[in-house]
């Protein structure tokens, strides 16, 4: 066999190694050089650019010990204007005693402070290269590190506010512009388009700075060059990550040892750099090799080991013995020589056993350096991709952008103009500079990412399935807008789909400021389209806004309310928001309290109409919220709660959490100090707040192949406290929760703690009971570690996934700080008398928690409200059955059946009696507002709905279909849906294959709700009978008798379309039946 040997990458880890060990008597700690620091700026101009360079000269008196860095801080009154983190143009342990570096860093000063008069100050402190120690110059006014070394003298600024002003700016850029000065001009542009307020003076400028004549960006400086240099290794690195996973996927096990001995070598020569690679990526690339090193060692076929037993039972002699295994060894007869010296470790002669000990670690050294041709050949392509050699970067105005030559040579400049004005307009329309530091975004296009899109954030923008060949690829469009967007954006707190939707919204604007309209006012429709279809017309919660173009609408709706001149829009509005939002004294990111600061703002924004809107979009507002919020701003902003520890508080606003927080503020203060006893502080609890404390807990279930919390376990289908179940490594059995000993905890406040073994990504279960003295609207105010489903009387009140803070910043009993009740809130009415409350908590690892407080809505105790421990009324979960009626039956014994479908997405025909989807190409609208890298959405290809007229009356029903299938069959079924292109427009039942068998999915829109785990289903003659029950607010799957989902609580929606989606020919529908109750 035609071998070759791979050690590139291994001397590289050795002389690295070799590099990085301290001398003898060294220290531990590297040495920081001593040296003095001199900052020479030059302002020409600072007043109108914001910009200014600092000379730096470093005096050498004694070099380092290893590459430091240099952190630079401008500040102004102890406040960091920026922060340039930088390596100096020659490593810190080259220096020589006696010499003086000179270099130039550029700085950017913000618009804020160039009208702040005075000096800002230069300190600059010497950045160890292991955990980032500081360490200040020497001769320096010292603090914390950091030393003063100079001033930046800040010129007199006035504001742009009249015309006259704005005609000395655009006379000044001019004059710049005439003496060959273009970048200043641009840079005195766009400050003075920062230092207005006025719509239509930032409308002039934008325009004149659409005029200037090409103006040559600033080259890279080194903190640039540096940034450029790790994100094309952090590339490289993600790129042979991958494709070693291929490699070990193919059985080329040594090609993929080589690429991540590559990579570890690329991470150990960071440590030469003051900023080190992840040191979890060197851990994880260790890992990774030593278990492909074990399997290239237990590669020894049956062959080898019947070669070795032969040779051992032929040669006795021990000399004779290891000397044929060495041939073996030299041979590359690797796994026979390994199968021979492995038997040797049972010899009893120790002698025999010590020499094949150690020829079998120089066998084990041997095999896994001799890389086989093939796997040397796959590394060396992935090694050597052509990518690499044709990766260059190119700086605009305000970004680097990194990428194939071809493309990236071949943006067009006006285009690179107008998205450095993007950059322009959305910085000033937030209010934030995602680079306040001056280094700019970058902007990645890169050929080796198999995504079809793009990821934004921090300073950095990704975009993948870059071409290489792309000639006059244009940057200024809706993808790049978005994406920067995210880099700008850092709207907190907000519901989840905001984030997406506040990009959608970036990029809209954008099209407004820079055109072309068209593709405003289409963003503009499009967002208020979806916002209305996909979130208003259906009866999603609040928190549960679609990402992207719904929650888009969601923003652009104020535009209603913003001024107009001449037809154009005047967007200062949204400009006063986001800067108030982000400085509120009122950051609460508990789900049901975020619109409360958000409405706050957006009303002082927009005018108090925006409350209307906002209690007609659902959130959980009142009438008298505005008031009452007004008076929380100023408490959270004195930190002064006083106004709220009233009772009577309560009567302005139900939906206010103050009055309830502070009552939950002062027990968990005494429980803390504890001056009162533990009983005292339980009833006290239960009374004034509602906290639930007679709990059975069990638990911790698992299952393979689905979500633990979206699957159902017997304790939601019964509850005799007598039960037990088998369970990971212990039997399951309902227990009270113990105030003093694991696993399951409860403290005086109702807070449940679990503390199981195996209970890591896994399901667990409270259950308690409540009796109600009459009818009341009951709100029960929860929060779990992790997620949390809550079920009354087997109804399924609402499923929550924790989202931590959600930017929040919350107070000490509040939240998960004080793991208080109040990270979602439902509601329900009820009826008097006993009532079983089941809480689901899905835990992802470690500890798990639970808390539970019913009320009224007012978030008052519910007087005469009693719990209880005691065991269920009935044993058995509620099961609707009924007795149906055939409404709708169709053989397909004909090729018509077009007048009783309604066929909206691909093709249908019938063949051989059986009804078939043709298409295969996935343009059923699947997860619209779902974009994972990596993670295809799998779209069916054909969407048919039953006639709106054979479903008219159809609230209950049960659906027969017998499936031929090509395999094991996939199929989704919409049933409550809309009738139209989307395929997850309702409840929707997706039955596909899992493992060895069949698992389903019941899914309400794009959210899953109940997952059946894999399944083993036999087809009977070739056919899968499929059983769809939905009746009684429940919902049952079974397939050939089997059951997938067992009287699954949903809640109903207001329609009735039925529909089923194919993903191609594979799938048949042999017989189809529809009946109601009678």
């Amino acid at each position: 066999m035609n071998r070759m040997s791979f050690l590139g990458a291994a001397q590289l880890v050795c002389a690295v190694a070799v590099l990085l060990s301290p001398l003898p008597g060294q220290d531990a700690g590297p040495r920081p050089p001593r040296a003095e620091i001199k900052i020479t700026p030059s302002d020409r101009a600072l007043a109108l650019t914001g910009r200014t360079r600092l000379k730096i000269d470093i005096h050498v008196r004694a070099p380092a010990s290893a590459p430091f860095a240099i952190r630079l801080d401008v500040r102004l009154a102890d406040k960091v204007l920026l922060r340039r983190d930088h390596l100096p143009p020659r490593a810190a342990d080259t220096w020589k005693k006696g010499e003086v570096l000179s270099y130039e860093l550029p700085v950017t000063i913000p618009a804020s402070a160039l009208g702040a008069k005075g000096e800002a100050e230069v300190w600059v402190g010497f950045r160890g290269p292991k955990k980032g120690k500081l360490f200040p110059p020497a001769g320096a006014l010292a603090r914390k590190g950091m030393g003063l070394v100079g001033w930046i003298p800040l010129p007199e600024s006035a504001p742009l506010d009249d015309e006259k002003s704005l005609d000395a700016l655009l006379s000044a850029a001019k004059a710049l512009l005439k003496e060959g000065h273009g970048e200043s001009a641009w840079a005195a542009l766009t400050t003075g388009y920062r230092r207005t307020e006025l719509e239509s003076a930032k409308r002039r400028i934008l325009q004149a700075l659409e005029a200037l004549p090409p103006v040559t960006p600033r080259p890279l400086d080194l903190v640039e060059e540096a940034i450029v240099e790790r994100r094309i290794e952090a590339e490289k690195r993600r790129y042979l990550r991958r494709e070693a996973g291929r490699l070990n996927d193919r059985g080329l096990l040594h090609g993929a040892l080589r690429i991540l001995e590559t990579i570890g070598g690329s991470l150990a020569e960071d440590g030469r750099k003051a900023v080190l690679g992840s040191l979890a990526s060197a851990t994880r690339n260790l890992e990774d090799r030593q278990d492909i090193k074990a399997k290239i060692l237990k590669r020894i076929s049956e062959d080898a080991r019947n070669e070795a037993a032969t040779l051992l039972k032929k040669v006795k002699a021990p000399d004779a013995l290891l000397k044929r295994t060495r041939s073996w060894l030299s041979k590359g007869r690797y796994q026979a020589a390994r199968a021979v010296l492995l038997e040797l470790r049972f010899s009893e002669n120790e002698e025999l056993r010590n020499r094949g000990y150690r020829l079998l670690a120089e066998l084990d050294k041997a095999w896994l350096a001799d890389t086989p041709a093939e796997d040397a050949a796959a590394v060396e392509a992935a090694v050597h991709h052509p990518a690499w050699g044709r990766t260059i970067h190119r700086a605009s105005q305000e970004f680097v952008f990194i990428g194939p030559r071809t493309l990236v040579e071949g943006i067009p400049p006006d285009s690179l103009r107008r998205f450095d004005l993007a950059y322009l307009v959305l910085t000033d329309l937030f209010g934030r500079r995602p680079n306040p530091d001056g280094d700019r975004v970058t902007v990645y296009f890169k050929e080796l990412w198999d995504f079809g899109g793009g990821v934004g954030g921090g300073k950095t923008i990704d975009i993948g399935r870059a071409k290489p060949n792309a000639k006059k690829l244009r940057v200024d469009n809706g993808l790049l807008f978005h994406e920067l967007t995210h880099c700008v954006d850092d709207t907190n707190p907000i519901v989840a789909g905001f984030r997406e939707g506040l990009a959608n919204f970036g990029a809209a604007f954008c099209f407004d400021q820079l055109g072309p309209k068209r593709a405003f006012d289409r963003a503009r429709a499009t967002s208020a389209k979806a916002f209305r279809a996909d979130y208003l017309d259906r009866d999603l919660e609040y928190w549960r806004i679609p990402n992207y173009a719904p929650s888009a609408g969601f923003f652009l709706h104020f535009l209603r309310y913003a001024p107009r001149a001449s037809g154009v829009l005047d967007w200062s509005p949204y400009r006063r928001f986001f800067r108030d939002y982000r400085r509120s004294p009122m950051k609460d990111g508990r789900e049901p309290d975020i619109v409360r600061a958000l409405g706050y703002h957006l009303a002082q924004a927009f005018g108090p109409d925006v409350w209307k809107d906002l209690r007609t979009f659902r959130f959980p507002l009142s009438e008298d919220s505005p008031q009452v919020i007004a008076k929380e701003m100023e408490s959270w902003r004195l930190g002064e709660f006083s106004a709220f520890e009233d009772d009577d508080a309560r009567e302005g606003d139900p939906t206010s959490p103050l009055p309830r927080g502070l009552v939950f503020a002062d027990l968990l203060e005494d429980m803390k100090r504890g001056s009162v006893a533990d009983a005292e502080i339980r009833e006290r609890s239960f009374e004034y707040a509602g906290l639930l404390h007679a709990w059975h807990v069990i638990g911790p279930f698992k299952v393979k192949g689905a979500d633990p919390w979206k699957v159902v376990f017997p304790p939601e289908r019964e509850f005799d406290f007598a039960k037990s179940y088998l369970g990971e490594g212990n039997r399951m059995r309902w227990t009270v929760p113990n105030p003093d000993r694991p696993p399951v905890q409860i403290d005086p406040l109702g807070r449940i703690t679990f503390q199981y073994p195996y209970q890591n990504n896994s399901a667990l279960y409270a259950l308690t009971h409540i009796t109600l003295p009459e009818a009341t609207e009951v709100a029960f105010h929860v929060r779990a570690d992790d997620h949390v489903s809550l079920f009354v009387d087997d109804i399924l009140l609402g499923q929550y996934r924790n989202r931590g803070r959600a930017g929040g910043r919350p107070r000490w009993w509040q939240a998960d700080r004080g793991f208080a009740p109040d990270a979602m809130v439902w509601t329900a009415r009820l009826a008097a008398g006993r009532h079983r409350i089941l809480a689901k908590v899905r835990n992802d690892g470690g500890r798990a928690g639970l808390v539970v407080a019913a009320t009224g809505v007012d978030g008052r105790p519910i007087q005469d409200l009693v719990e209880d421990d005691g065991p269920a009324d009935t044993p058995f979960a509620r099961v609707e059955k009924k007795r149906w009626k055939r409404t709708f039956h169709h053989a397909f014994s004909s090729k018509s059946f077009s007048s009783k479908f309604d066929v909206k997405v691909g093709r249908f025909r019938v063949r051989r009696k059986a009804l078939q989807g043709e298409d295969r190409d996935g343009k059923v609208a699947w997860r619209k507002y779902t974009v994972r890298p990596g993670f295809p959405k799998d779209s069916p290809s054909n969407l048919i709905w039953l006639a709106k007229k054979v479903t008219k009356k159809l609230r209950e029903f049960r659906l027969t279909m017998d499936l031929e299938s090509q395999g094991r069959p996939k199929i989704g079924i919409t049933f409550q849906g809309e009738g139209k292109d989307d395929g997850l427009s309702g409840w929707t039942v997706i039955l596909h294959p899992a493992g060895k068998g069949l698992g389903a999915r019941l899914e309400l829109y794009d959210r899953l709700v109940y997952q059946a785990p894999p399944r083993e289903v036999q087809a009977a003659e070739g056919v899968y009978r499929l059983e769809l029950e939905v009746a009684g607010g429940q919902c049952s799957l079974k397939v050939n008798g089997t059951t997938l989902l067992d009287a699954c609580s949903i809640r109903p929606i207001a329609r009735r379309r039925l529909g089923f989606m194919t993903w191609g020919p594979s799938l048949r529908i042999r017989n189809l039946e529809v009946a109601r109750p009678r």
